[in-house]
């Protein structure tokens, strides 16, 4: 729907003034995080119908903003409706290439499109004009953006300036930038970088500097992005209107890696240092992300380097490919950078997200590093689908000093097929006699030792029936270092610290010798198993008299009185008890700390009201060693008391939800219904957040519940947020139905009486 001709058919004199724009207006709520995410909120697939038939719209000729609003928004009934047709009209404009000949009103739709094109208006304070003529508060946020202009690192935002709008819809403010959704800058390069590598591939390719070319599009990514992802992009001047539940500081805006749309519907995480500029450790980097087991991800990459921040082109004498090793686990993948100069450097991982490496100084090993295999370094999927299952190693780069040993354990479907290849990776030197396989049922253990003179990378692969299933790259270069500094989640740590809280010494000590053959940073955990695993040494041998065990036992309780640890601290009584120590006030305290964190964890479960949870809390701590004194608490009385009416809601609920819709047309059906029934569903629709007010209008209920789809009663009533139900509104709908009885309301409407019962459970949950 156009305001006017494609063409220009006569100038656009006479040139008109710039229509201010208010960034706010009085009495619009403040500032909040919404409340659900985009994919809960907006689903594009219900706004097809709304959007072709907004893109079939003839032009107007509209002279005011209300006038333009009403044609868009005919028929549409919800502000997301609205939202959106106003969104897609917009986007769909050819401001810049129209003619506005004779358009001398700068207060009108077509006036202000004017000045867009030549430059005296924004395409955010447009569409903020359209939203509050549709009566949607709408806000001009200004700040800084990641935009065309921005470098990987960069840390001078002066002349980065940006704005866009927040828009109030259904109780939510909602981010919408206008710009980035409709325009972009194909083919803008500041000419900094040469890419010199792409997967493996040596290049040699010197950006060319260009001012691009403006282009339209439609970037949906910009219509109700969310908070925690829009951050990274773009940073309010005002911390409130970033929409997060804890504001970013300037300092962390400009630090974050630099991440495209793309990265954040990918389901990848950066694991390894959130910084966009990365400083190598002896001339190397580390980079690692994370990502759900389930969802298969493989990742490319591009490496550029630049010579005016380096204050250096690349040395002719020095490799100039071949920096990149990746390691692509199952459900983790990384990628260590070894650098031949020192210099600027700049990495970009699928297009996804981008890194600045600064290498001060370069390490020892200068070499390139192997070619990358097809399916990487480490435990991958490939492996899985090969029937080999890793029991001890994941991660595929390792460091081995000379002499060394590396053991691997696998669990193989046929080990009859399973087959592996040690090489220097440089000079494919076979290396098999440093290798030796012992195999047991399906149980193959290979223990690999690194040769006294070897120097640099080497690469061990496992196959099975030929097809290479898994690939490490182990090296005398410390490739490894920042491994076990890296916060992945480490099963072998979580078994060593739950059989350290255990009294079995065999799997103490298995616990322990797999911590050590996977070199893991002792974090304290090594140290207090090395320490409980003598104690039972001890005690196992009767070297220690009675009174070092007590010590011993004395010491647990105490520490773990000390700490929130519900488990440690219930073992830790259990084990005082069990030897029938004295108490010394010491098991008194355990107790009442025991208590406490009980009585908390019940008011935390009831305040949460989810069904599953409080009930299993419940009932451990009816069994617990305080369960006499829980028993008659408030905190108990209240927690089995709301798990009642949790569980009278959801039977209530239920049946809500088997009514057939013309159960609830035959409720609406009614021009003039009794009282009881026009007070039921008028204490429904407040639980659901309506206002009291319009409820009095039986025609107003009637419209309400006459919506289908997600604004349908029983979709609202299944997506009840029984949580931040506020007890004013709890307590006014349960005073509507105070004057009737579930027997009254059953014989007038057996529908309305199913809502009598779920508006009763839920203002008394």
């Amino acid at each position: 729907m156009g305001c006017g001709s494609s063409k220009s058919d006569g100038t656009d004199l006479p040139e008109l003034a710039v229509f201010p724009v208010p960034e706010s207006e009085p009495g619009y709520p403040p500032p909040k995080p919404p409340r659900t995410t985009k994919n809960e909120y907006f689903n594009p697939a219900e706004f097809t119908s709304i959007d072709n038939n907004v893109r079939k719209l003839k032009n107007s000729k509209a002279e005011s903003y209300e006038a333009l609003v009403g044609e868009i928004t005919n028929g549409l009934t919800t502000d997301l409706q609205k939202l959106r047709a106003l969104y897609i009209w917009l986007g769909n404009q050819p401001i810049e290439n129209q003619a506005y000949p004779n358009v001398t009103d700068n207060s009108t739709p077509r006036g202000y499109m004017k000045n867009i094109k030549h430059g005296r208006g924004s395409f955010t304070a447009f569409f903020t004009l359209l939203c509050r003529a549709a009566k949607l508060p709408t806000v001009i946020i200004h700040g800084k953006g990641k935009s065309k202009n921005y470098e990987v690192g960069d840390k001078d935002f002066s002349n980065l300036n940006s704005q866009w709008c927040a828009v109030y819809v259904d109780g939510d403010w909602r981010i919408v930038h206008a710009l980035w959704s409709f325009r972009a800058v194909s083919g803008f390069n500041q000419g900094n970088w040469t890419q010199i590598e792409r997967d493996g591939k040596a290049l040699n390719t010197k950006d060319t500097k260009s001012s691009g070319k403006g282009v339209t599009q439609l970037n949906e990514y910009y219509f109700l992005t969310e908070p925690e992802e829009f951050i990274y992009k773009c940073r309010p001047d005002k911390d409130p209107w970033q929409l997060l539940r804890t504001p970013w500081s300037m300092d962390k805006y400009t630090s974050v890696p630099y991440c495209r749309e793309n990265f954040f519907s990918s389901g990848l995480k950066i694991i390894s240092e959130n910084n966009c500029i990365l400083k190598s450790e002896k001339g190397k980097c580390w980079l690692e992300f994370g990502h759900d087991p389930e969802v298969e991800q493989n990742l490319n990459y591009e490496f550029f380097y630049n010579e005016e921040a380096s204050g250096q082109p690349l040395p002719s004498d020095r490799r100039l490919n071949r920096f990149v090793a990746y390691n692509n686990e199952v459900n983790k993948k990384s990628f260590v950078v070894r650098f031949s100069c020192v210099g600027v450097y700049k990495m970009v991982i699928s297009k996804m997200v981008e890194f600045r490496l600064d290498c001060p100084g370069i390490g020892e090993c200068l070499e390139e590093f192997p070619e990358n295999p097809q399916i990487g370094y480490g435990y991958g999927r490939a492996a899985q689908s090969a029937g080999i299952n890793s029991t001890n190693q994941y991660y595929g780069f390792i460091f081995l000093t000379h002499n060394e040993t590396k053991t691997f354990q696998f669990v193989v479907e046929d080990p009859k097929h399973f087959q592996m290849q040690f090489k220097d990776a440089a000079s494919n030197t076979d290396l098999s006699p440093y290798v030796h396989q012992t195999i047991s049922d399906n149980n193959v253990a290979v223990q690999v030792r690194m040769p006294e003179d070897q120097e640099g990378d080497c690469v061990l692969s496992f196959s099975n029936n030929n097809h290479v299933a898994i690939n490490y790259l182990i090296s005398t270069d410390n490739i490894a270092e920042s491994g076990s500094t890296s916060p992945r989640r480490d099963p072998v740590r979580e078994a060593l610290i739950r059989a350290t809280k255990d009294t079995d010494i065999d799997i103490l000590e298995l616990a322990i010798e797999r911590f050590e053959q996977d070199r893991l940073e002792d974090r304290g955990d090594l140290t207090r198993a090395r320490k409980r695993l003598q104690s039972l040494y001890d005690a196992q041998a009767g070297d220690q008299d009675r009174e070092k065990d007590e010590a011993r036992i004395r010491e647990r309780l105490r520490v773990a009185t000390r700490e929130d640890d519900i488990d440690e601290l219930e073992a830790a009584i259990e084990e005082f008890m069990g030897n029938r120590l004295e108490d010394q006030d010491d098991l008194t305290k355990a107790k009442q700390k025991l208590l406490d964190l009980y009585t908390k964890a019940l008011h935390i479960a009831t305040q949460k009201r989810d069904i599953d949870r409080l009930e299993h809390v419940i009932d451990r701590a009816k069994s617990s060693r305080v369960c006499g004194t829980l028993r008659f608490s408030e905190a108990m009385i209240e927690a089995e008391e709301t798990l009642e009416q949790l569980k009278r809601l959801r039977t209530y609920m239920m049946r809500v939800l088997a009514l057939k819709q013309a159960t609830v047309s035959e409720i609406t059906s009614y021009k003039r219904p009794k009282p009881c029934i026009h007070d039921v569903m008028k204490a429904t629709y407040l639980l659901l957040g309506e206002r009291e007010k319009q409820l009095k209008r039986w025609e107003h209920i009637q419209s309400l519940t006459r919506k289908l789809g997600k604004e349908s009663l029983i979709r609202r009533i299944k997506e009840f947020d029984l949580v931040n139900l506020k007890i004013p509104v709890a307590n006014r709908s349960d005073r509507l139905l105070d004057m009737y009885d579930k027997r009254t309301v059953y014989l007038t409407s057996a529908g309305a009486g199913t809502f009598f019962k779920w508006v009763r459970a839920s203002s008394q949950c």
